[in-house]
């Protein structure tokens, strides 16, 4: 399980420093925390998922698409 808090610690000091490029490294950050959250989240029902879909699982690919 990843450490939330410790993320969101972070992506706030970053928002604090309030500089164009921190503004955009907590941009980053906030994509990477949401990726480890849909990994962490796609191992414990990796069980319940057909590998057929397990081979097509695109992170940044909408569902919709």
């Amino acid at each position: 399980m990843i450490d939330v808090q410790k993320i969101i610690s972070t992506v706030e000091a970053l928002l604090a420093d309030g500089t164009p490029q921190s503004i955009t490294y907590a941009a980053l950050e906030c994509r990477l925390a949401i990726e480890k959250v849909c990994y962490d989240r796609l191992k414990v029902v990796h069980d319940y998922i057909s590998p057929h879909d397990l081979r097509r699982y695109r992170p940044w690919v909408a569902w919709w698409t």
